[in-house]
This record gives structure tokens, C-alpha cells and sequence, in this order.
């Protein structure tokens, strides 16, 4: 295949005829295209088998935290298609941009054919920011026309999976039944919305600390058994259970265990380190698997679940200091 380079084309082809000799069949000029038949015979030439490309990337995505531009975040990760297929963001991200902003970066992301996922859990506090009890109805039916209105702009994006979880109940005047009626009315009402837009809901289990501690453990949606168990209850084909290793280890939870008794059930899984401190006391700090107190047990996890069930997707969930620390994290789990 030829070019043009910045001169004129009959000056070009004037100073080639005065140096070149070769017979012109055999020649490609500026500009021209030509196809050559090439046979050969009584070589000895072995062929060796294919050796397999290994898609490393498969089924491994990576949590973006605190973003500003999503294609700035995926395009300054040049390595990160080689590793990762898939990406979460908070769901923040979404609520505070309009839909012409995110319909023109929904044409990247779709090109990048990325797998997309939306976490609602750091906005799901009951206050501030959304709640999905009824104890004053009008809140709850806010929060969740608030969470309708990103499941649009996740479409127009080109995400498709959204991330959620229970939160703490109130103080008063509303009891722990009461507010499960509620989570179950709330989530059924997202199940509906999501299908229309071809969104598939993950529940995650919510750590014990300061913003759940009005929940007893065995309250469905604060440990991974009971969460999987809430999930089943509302009983809509969209509404998928996710584990979040780190948020397991907080509430107690045995990851060795968790393996036969929900494994199966398990549809996403998030890896990531708490925090204990010289108290004992946890903090859900999304710390990196590797060089965490941790590592031996969540890594044996992890593996033991990718050999069990190959097309589970596992998110590294962690907030990382660099790439080198991500590095680290993904090699654990290969």
C-alpha cells in the first residue's frame, strides 16, 4: 500500500522514473494498491501448533473511586483492558452529571466494550443522602424515584448491573419488621424498574459499623447468609446476590465455609481488606488484599470460587495507591 507524502504526485513520480529500474508489475507507486500471488514449492517448512492467547482479563473487573471523567480514568489505565473487562463506579457519578454528558461518554464506554457496574451502596445511608424505609414515605418514595432516574442514565452510559444494599433503620417509631416490610416493597419496586431498562440489581451484605449498628446480625442483608436468604425472599429473576469479601470478614463470617454452604448462589464477588485495629475493632476500609492480615485466607477463597465456578466475575474493590498495588492484587487471584 502506498502513500503521498507532502509533495505533488507528478513531481514524485517524475524523480521515481529517473532512478527507478525495476520492472513496473512489481512496483507499488504512491497511492496505488496491488496484490501480489506469491507460490512456493519443495521448502522444508514444519508448522507448529497454535499456541492458545490466554484472555487474562476475563471475569476480573476493577472499582473506580472518586472519578471525574470516566473516559479520562479508563484512557490514563492503558493497561487496564489487558487485565480487566469490566469497571465499577459510585453511583454518584451519575447523579451529578446530566444526560447529555453521560449519552456522549456512553459512545466511549460502549466502544471500549467494557462491562459496566453501578454502586449505590455509599449513597444508600438513610440520611442524608437516599433511604428505602417508609418511615416518612415521602423520603422513600424520593430516594427511589432518585435511584430510577440513574438507571436511566446508566443506560444511556451502557452500564447494566447496579450495585445495593440495606441500610440502617431509624431511630425510633419505626420496628425492625416494619423496615424490612419496607426493603422488600423498595426492592421489588427497583427489581420492576431495572427489568424495563435490562438492569440486573446485586445485593451486597452491609458491614456492622456505626451506620448499621441498630441491626442484629441476623436481621436479612447484614451477613452473607442472611443477605443471599433476603435476596431469594424477593424473589425476582433480576435481583442477584453479591459477596463483598471484606464486608464478610467484618460481620464474621467464615470465608472457608461460605464457599459450599452459598457459593453457588453467588453471582459477583468483590475482594478487599478491612481495617482491625489494636482494639479489635473493624473498619470497612477497602484496603489491598495483598500484605493485608487477610491475604492467605481471602486469596484461597477467591481461587477456590474461580475453580468451582470459572464465569464468576470477581471485582477488586479496593482503593489503591497506583497501578503497582493493583498489579499485586489481580496477580493474587491468577
Amino acid at each position: 500500500l502506498g502513500y503521498f507524502p507532502a509533495v505533488s504526485r507528478d513531481s514524485l513520480l517524475a524523480e521515481i522514473g529517473k532512478r527507478d529500474t525495476c520492472d513496473a508489475r512489481s512496483r507499488i507507486g504512491p497511492g496505488e494498491v496491488r496484490l501480489f500471488e506469491v507460490s512456493v514449492k519443495d521448502l522444508d517448512i514444519s508448522v507448529d501448533a497454535e499456541i492458545p492467547i490466554v484472555d487474562r482479563s476475563a471475569n476480573t473487573w476493577l472499582s473506580l473511586w472518586d472519578i471525574g471523567v470516566l473516559r479520562d480514568e479508563i484512557l490514563v489505565r492503558e493497561r487496564l483492558k489487558q487485565y480487566f473487562d469490566g469497571v465499577k463506579i459510585e453511583a454518584k457519578y451519575l447523579v451529578e452529571r446530566d444526560r447529555d454528558y453521560l449519552e456522549q461518554e456512553g459512545r466511549f464506554f460502549r466502544r471500549s466494550k467494557l462491562k459496566g457496574v453501578v454502586d449505590f451502596v455509599g449513597l444508600l445511608n438513610f440520611y442524608p443522602d437516599l433511604t428505602l424505609i417508609g418511615n416518612i414515605e415521602s423520603r422513600r418514595v424520593e430516594s427511589v424515584n432518585t435511584i430510577i432516574t440513574v438507571f436511566d442514565k446508566m443506560s444511556l452510559l451502557g452500564f447494566d448491573k447496579a450495585l445495593l444494599a440495606i441500610h440502617r433503620n431509624a431511630e425510633n417509631r419505626f420496628t425492625l419488621e416494619q423496615a424490612f416490610a419496607s426493603f422488600i416493597d423498595s426492592f421489588s419496586e427497583l427489581a420492576d424498574e431495572a427489568k424495563r431498562r435490562n438492569i440486573t440489581l446485586l445485593v451486597v451484605p452491609r458491614p456492622l459499623t456505626a451506620s448499621t449498628a441498630l441491626w442484629d446480625l441476623e436481621i436479612p442483608g447484614v451477613g452473607s447468609t442472611a443477605t443471599r436468604d433476603f435476596v431469594q425472599r424477593i424473589g425476582k429473576d433480576n435481583v442477584k446476590f453479591c459477596l463483598d469479601v471484606g464486608h464478610a470478614l467484618i460481620v464474621g463470617d467464615d470465608l472457608a465455609g461460605l464457599v459450599d454452604e452459598i457459593g453457588a448462589d453467588i453471582d459477583l464477588v468483590c475482594s478487599g481488606a478491612p481495617l482491625k485495629d489494636e482494639f479489635g475493632q473493624y473498619y470497612n476500609t477497602h484496603d489491598p488484599v495483598a500484605g493485608s492480615d487477610w491475604e492467605e485466607s481471602i486469596v484461597s477463597f477467591l481461587k477456590e470460587m474461580r475453580a468451582a465456578r470459572t464465569d464468576l466475575p470477581i471485582c477488586l474493590n479496593s482503593v489503591f495507591a497506583d497501578w503497582g498495588e493493583v498489579y499485586r492484587d489481580w496477580k493474587l487471584i491468577q
